[in-house]
């Protein structure tokens, strides 16, 4: 009888190996579609955007924008907000910056340099202290404002799960810059 029992026990003990495993495997596959889900759309959403041939397609607030996933509040918002951060980086020197041609001309002068420099760090601070204090009310405190806006406006990179962080940003940049 012992070793029908222990037969027995070496089979559930089987059996329940290959159903924590196939637990296992039912987890990841489901990890693994919503990726795919998320990859797949932006492919999608990369097709169409290249044949529409709209030069608002080249960044990803744009992108969101012809796709409708951002209004147009929210896109002028996110094209503000670089504005004053690429003016921030070029008085500061910091790489990363668009020069455009006529951007550091009228700053031969030190004093206008410096004036021009202090401006553009003010202008940062007030949008940068705009976010965080939207971000710092009961009403915000699970969404990750400055780091959406970041990665999605800044770095140009579309990062699905920000997306209800990026929008409920740009409003507030939008307020801001009203």
């Amino acid at each position: 009888m012992s070793s029908k029992t222990a037969k027995d026990r070496a089979a559930r003990e089987m059996r329940d190996a290959r159903e924590e495993q196939r637990k296992q495997r039912a987890d990841y596959d489901a990890s693994v579609a919503v990726r795919f889900r998320w990859f797949s759309e932006y492919l999608a959403i990369d097709r169409a955007l290249r044949a529409a041939k709209d030069e608002r397609a080249g960044t990803v607030p744009g992108k969101l924008l012809l796709i409708g996933k951002l209004d147009l509040d929210q896109y002028a918002a996110a094209m503000t907000y670089t504005e004053v951060v690429n003016r921030f980086r070029c008085t500061q020197g910091i790489p990363g910056a668009l020069y455009d041609g006529h951007a550091m001309d009228g700053f031969r002068d030190e004093d206008k340099a410096a004036e021009a420099a202090e401006r553009a760090k003010a202008d940062l601070n007030q949008a940068l202290n705009a976010l965080t204090l939207a971000n710092a009310t009961n009403r915000f405190r699970r969404y990750a404002f400055r780091g959406a806006v970041n990665k999605m406006v800044i770095e140009d990179r579309l990062e699905w799960p920000l997306l209800p962080s990026l929008k409920r940003a740009l409003n507030v940049l939008h307020q801001h810059f009203k």
